[in-house]
């Protein structure tokens, strides 16, 4: 048991949370460095065989390893260990954190770039955008590509954020559900991602959909000729996409901080 000298943050005491966690933490790490590696593949294959289709697989494969990072705790059963270890409720929830936000998509992120400066020496461009561009090459006309390129360029630069906010809600989603359960945690946290994207892509689409009735339904479109219609398409699009971004910006923090405080008020009843 815990005695009064484990009253203070201590980071010595981190490190034997971390010794205790090792097991599990480690054989994610290194499950997660392989996705990373697959999904990378993958999107080479995307790019080599025109799939697109391909690329979104590969995308969701990485990023279902980044915010499913708390299910690496789920491995440790019995919580009366975890009542047990010589450290405080706040080093042990501080070791999640850094476990989930740090750990997991910082070593993702390095062998990712890895291979992109190894695919790089080779001569090859594989940036989203230059895969992006080739996926679609075929598909349009030197007019829409232009148009396409300016969309793409408009949209990450102005959603890139709302990708970091979307990981950390999911993240928290999935740390909240892991602390506050007991039986079947992983399934329940991949129940709760899913139910989280979903809720988002319905928010998300209702403002896309309100913005194009408003738009087919104006005097803009009846007066819009055929050559012209796809600019002022793209400006809708980008319109909607800027309200989703500040309804994100509002409502998405909220949330991560709602979870994460839902999550340590649990985590440390359990630990008292």
């Amino acid at each position: 048991m815990r005695t009064a000298a484990t009253k203070t943050f201590s980071f010595s005491r981190l490190d034997q949370v971390w010794s205790f966690y090792a097991p599990c933490t480690t054989r994610y790490l290194m499950w997660a460095a392989i996705a990373t590696v697959v999904s990378y593949l993958m999107y080479l294959l995307a790019d080599k065989t025109d799939v697109i289709g391909m690329m979104s697989i590969s995308g969701t494969l990485l990023g279902a390893f980044a915010y499913m990072a708390p299910t690496a705790f789920t491995f440790v059963r019995n919580r009366s260990l975890v009542c047990q270890l010589p450290a405080t409720a706040a080093e042990q929830f501080t070791f999640m954190l850094l476990f989930s936000y740090v750990a997991v998509p910082l070593t993702m992120a390095a062998i990712w770039l890895s291979l992109e400066g190894i695919s790089g020496l080779c001569g090859y461009d594989n940036s989203m955008f230059a895969t992006m561009q080739r996926l679609y090459a075929s598909e349009l006309d030197a007019a829409h590509m232009g148009i396409f390129n300016d969309f793409y360029n408009l949209l990450m630069k102005r959603t890139r954020w709302l990708q970091y906010l979307s990981w950390a809600m999911s993240t928290a989603v999935v740390l909240l559900i892991v602390i506050a359960t007991e039986k079947q945690r992983f399934m329940k946290a991949v129940a709760g991602v899913i139910v989280a994207g979903v809720a988002v892509g319905i928010v998300s689409g209702v403002f896309m959909i309100v913005r194009m009735v408003d738009f087919f339904s104006s005097a803009e479109f009846a007066r819009a000729s055929e050559e012209d219609i796809m600019p002022v398409i793209t400006n809708v699009l980008m319109n909607g996409v800027n309200d989703i971004a500040n309804f994100s910006l509002c409502v998405v923090p909220a949330i991560i901080i709602i979870c994460l405080y839902l999550s340590w008020r649990k985590f440390k009843s359990f630990q008292m």
